[in-house]
């Protein structure tokens, strides 16, 4: 089986009204797809989130494909470290691709070429990894900073998407002020009840001092998890002090984009989940590297949002933990009207379809509204 040609969907969809994290909007949807064609008549299909989509497609096509095409698909090891090397060479250099670009590029062929092994094979990606199809416990992320509305009321909106959607977990933005932050979760805390599970985001919002003095306070509201507490020039030995003087578990690598970055923030920062996402850079091979060295340092993966790829590899590692599924459609509108087939919500969990590969196909008429071919 050979490659005969690689081709790029940008989809970009602007969201109904800006979701705000600890500092940042997110404003749309923009995902680039990687579709790789073979000589046999299969097709893989990977996608990827990226804040520059035209220049993550143009990695693809003038980086990648020249030496793609022709190539095994198979062979994702070797294609995986020829696609890594213009993070560094003069290639990716001489174009002006930084290296978050070309990692983004990576992560949609990457994923594409093991939906193409999937496919080859006949199997799902999970049975293709030796892993089981069973029902993938996940949580929610709802809890953003609306400032039209006040503390009260989005807690009460938080706690009318649980009831509604029988959520037993959810995850809520903070990393502003400490004191309205703590104010925030106590909120959140006081609508939810104490069965619901909650996570408490910063975005790499604080100071180490301010993590450590607004964590020290959440542990009064039994949170699962603290997630990215330390400002980004801070967040491995910075994490670390959090670490030890914070008892709540540390969730963190969203932000990361390679296994090096990953080691650094689990022996230095002491992170207990590991947040990586194969959708943002590196694809499955990367991530299984950063999941098997977090299993051997005690860590657990809760990987970062799209859960049609991370289900697969969420079934196939040793230490799982919990997916990011975004139910609300004003959030994430591709995943509720973007796909044809992909994995099914059934109450708490998350079961993954028996399809070869990851077992997704985008929707004609959604491609056909937000999707536009790049040449």
């Amino acid at each position: 089986m050979r490659i005969t040609d690689v081709q790029v969907t940008i989809i970009e969809q602007e969201l109904s009204a800006p979701f705000w994290t600890s500092h940042s909007p997110i404003t749309h949807v923009r995902e680039v797809v990687a579709w790789i064609h073979t000589d046999d008549g299969l097709v893989g299909v990977g996608e990827a989130k990226t804040a520059t989509p035209a220049r993550t497609a143009r990695v693809i096509l003038d980086g990648f494909k020249p030496f793609l095409t022709g190539s095994d698909p198979l062979e994702t090891e070797r294609l995986w470290e020829r696609m890594f090397s213009l993070t560094w060479d003069d290639t990716g250099h001489a174009r002006g691709w930084s290296r978050d670009e070309v990692l983004n590029a990576i992560a949609a062929v990457d994923i594409a070429l093991w939906d193409l092994k999937g496919k080859a094979a006949e199997m799902p990606v999970y049975q293709l990894l030796g892993g089981e199809n069973r029902p993938q416990p996940f949580y929610s992320t709802l809890g953003y900073f609306f400032d039209d509305m006040s503390i009260n009321e989005q807690a009460d909106r938080l706690a009318t998407f649980v009831d509604r959607l029988g959520l037993g977990a959810v995850k809520v933005k903070i990393g502003r002020s400490v004191k309205e932050d703590i104010e925030r979760v106590d909120e959140f805390r006081n609508a939810l009840g104490d069965e619901i599970e909650l996570m408490a985001d910063a975005n790499l919002g604080y100071t180490v001092d301010d993590a450590i003095q607004a964590g020290r306070h959440f542990e009064d509201n039994g949170l699962f998890w603290y997630e990215e507490p330390v400002r980004w020039y801070d967040r491995y030995k910075g994490l670390g002090e959090v670490a030890a003087a914070v008892s709540i578990p540390l969730h963190a690598g969203e932000s990361e984009h390679t296994r090096f970055e990953c080691r650094d923030l689990i022996v230095d920062g002491r992170v207990k989940y590991m947040s990586f996402d194969a959708t943002v850079a590196g694809g499955v091979t990367e991530w299984l590297r950063v999941a098997y060295m977090s299993e051997i340092n005690n860590a657990l993966m809760a990987p970062h949002c799209e859960p049609q790829i991370h289900g697969h590899l969420m079934a196939a590692v040793p230490n799982p933990s919990l997916l990011e599924v975004h139910p609300d459609e004003e959030r994430h509108p591709l995943w509720d009207h973007g796909y044809i087939d992909r994995a099914e919500v059934k109450g708490n969990t998350l079961i993954l379809p028996e399809k070869p590969g990851f077992g997704v196909e985008f929707d004609p008429d959604y491609l056909d509204r937000f999707g536009t071919k790049f040449e």
